[in-house]
C-alpha cells in the first residue's frame, strides 16, 4: 500500500479557507490606491463568500477595512441587504475594527456605507446605527478630529453620492434628530472645505449641497435633485412641490418661508445663464460701436481733405453719428441689464449665506482655519511619528500629506 501521509499533512496541499483567500487577495493589492474593475468584481465575490459562510465575524470585518481602498463598503452594503438584521448591525457596531479604529480605519468604512446606505437603505435601522457612531469615529484617541477625515469624506462619500445623484439614485433617508447635532459638526468642515475646492464637479457640488441640506433636516433633501433642463425648454428653474414624508414633513404642514437649498440651486443656475447671455450681447453691441466709432472717425478724416465730397460726407458722418447713438443707448441698455443680473446674483449668494449652505470667509478668518487645519494634521503626526512604519500608516500619512498640500493651495498659497 503506498504511504499517503505526506499528501495529507503537507502544508502546501492543505485548500485555504474563504477567510484567508479575500485575506490573500487584499495582502496582494497592498498598496494600491484604487483597483480595476476586475479586481473590485474578484474582491467583492471573494469577501461575500467568506461573510456568507462565517458571518460577520471580527476577521471578516478586518478583512473589509484592510481592503477598503478596493471597492469601499460596496460587499457589506451587499451582505445586509441579503440579509437586513439588526443583529449583523450590532455585530458591525461591536466588531474590532470599530472598537480599535486604528488610524481611522473604521471612520472610512463607516462613511463608505453611509454612501450606499444613502443611495439604496438596506434596513430602517441602517441609517441611525451609522450616523450614531461616526461622530466617535472620527475622533483619535484624544478627542481630535482625524486629519483624514476630509480626504475620507470626499472619496467614500462625496464622489459615490454624487455619482447617485448623477444618475437620480439617491434618496438620503431622514436622520434620528438626536443624532443630528453632533454629526454636523463633525461633517459640515469638512463638506465646507470639499464644496470651496475650484476645481469641483457639478455632481460633487450638489452632493455638498444635499448633505449638508440632509444634516440640517431640510425636508427638500429627501429626493436626489433633478438635472436642471436646457436653457430652450420652458422646465428650467421650476421646483416640484414637495410632496414626500421621508424627512418627517407631511404635506399638511405649513412651508418655510425662507427657500431650499434646490430651489436657490436652480436660481442661480438660472441667473447665471442669463448673466452670461448678457454679457455675450455686451460684448457684441461694444465690439460694433467700436467699429463705428472708427468708421465715423474716418470719415472725419475724408471730410478734411476733400471739400468736393464734404456734402456727402456730412450725410455719412449724420448716419454714422445716429448708429452710434443707437447702439450706446443699445448698450446703456445690455449693461442696465448686467447690473440687475449681478445684483439678483448677489442677492442669491447673500441668501445661501443667510441659509448657512455656503459662504465666504474673511481673510483673517481664513488664515485661523487654516491654522486650525494644520494643527489637526500636525497632532496626528505627533501621534504617529514614534509608531513603527506600516503600510496602513504610509497610506494614512500620504492622505495626511494630500490633506495638507490640498488645504494650502485652497487657501491662496501657490505650490
Amino acid at each position: 500500500m503506498a504511504d499517503t501521509t505526506h499528501e495529507t499533512t503537507n502544508p502546501n496541499t492543505t485548500k485555504k479557507t474563504s477567510l484567508e483567500q479575500v485575506q490573500a487577495f487584499v495582502e496582494s493589492k497592498r498598496g494600491k490606491n484604487s483597483a480595476n474593475s476586475q479586481e473590485k468584481k474578484e474582491f467583492s465575490q471573494l469577501w461575500l463568500t467568506a461573510a456568507r459562510e462565517c458571518g460577520l465575524t471580527d476577521g471578516v470585518i478586518d478583512t473589509l477595512a484592510n481592503g477598503i481602498f478596493i471597492e469601499g463598503a460596496a460587499p457589506l452594503h451587499t451582505f445586509l441587504v441579503e440579509q437586513p438584521s439588526v443583529g449583523n448591525l450590532e455585530m458591525i457596531r461591536s466588531s474590532r475594527t470599530t472598537r480599535n479604529n486604528n488610524q481611522g480605519s473604521a471612520l472610512k468604512l463607516f462613511i463608505s456605507l453611509l454612501s450606499f446606505e444613502l443611495s439604496q437603505p438596506s434596513s430602517d435601522a441602517s441609517v441611525p446605527m451609522i450616523v450614531d457612531v461616526l461622530p466617535t469615529l472620527a475622533k483619535n484617541q484624544e478627542g481630535k478630529i482625524f486629519g483624514i477625515l476630509t480626504q475620507a469624506v470626499n472619496k467614500y462619500l462625496i464622489e459615490p453620492i454624487g455619482s447617485a445623484i448623477k444618475k437620480n439614485h439617491a434618496k438620503f433617508p431622514p436622520i434620528p434628530y438626536q443624532a443630528k447635532p453632533e454629526l454636523r459638526s463633525v461633517l459640515t468642515p469638512a463638506l465646507d472645505e470639499i464644496g470651496m475646492k475650484p476645481k469641483i464637479r457639478p455632481e460633487q457640488r450638489d452632493a455638498v449641497f444635499w448633505l449638508k441640506a440632509w444634516l440640517e433636516g431640510n425636508g427638500a433633501a429627501a429626493e436626489a435633485p433633478k438635472p436642471v433642463a436646457p436653457a430652450n425648454q420652458t422646465t428650467e428653474g421650476q421646483i416640484a412641490p414637495e410632496t414626500s414624508t421621508a424627512m418627517g414633513v407631511t404635506p399638511s404642514q405649513e412651508a418655510p418661508s425662507a427657500p431650499s437649498i434646490k430651489e436657490v440651486i436652480a436660481a442661480l443656475r438660472l441667473i447665471d445663464k442669463e448673466l452670461q447671455s448678457a454679457k455675450e450681447l455686451s460684448e457684441k453691441l461694444q465690439h460694433q460701436l467700436d467699429q463705428e466709432r472708427a468708421s465715423s472717425e474716418n470719415l472725419r478724416k475724408l471730410l478734411k481733405s476733400s471739400q468736393d465730397e464734404a456734402a456727402s460726407l456730412k450725410r455719412k458722418l449724420g448716419d454714422s453719428e445716429q448708429q452710434v447713438n443707437n447702439l450706446s443707448f443699445e448698450n446703456d441698455k445690455a449693461n442696465d441689464q448686467l447690473q440687475e443680473l449681478q445684483a439678483s446674483l448677489d442677492e442669491a449668494n447673500k441668501m445661501i449665506e443667510t441659509l448657512g449652505k455656503s459662504g465666504s470667509r474673511e481673510s483673517d478668518e481664513a488664515i485661523r482655519r487654516l491654522t486650525s487645519k494644520l494643527r489637526v494634521d500636525y497632532q496626528d503626526y505627533l501621534d504617529a511619528v514614534e509608531q513603527p512604519m506600516t503600510v496602513d500608516l504610509g497610506e494614512n500619512m500620504r492622505f495626511q500629506l494630500e490633506s495638507i498640500f490640498r488645504t494650502l493651495k485652497s487657501s491662496g498659497l501657490q505650490l
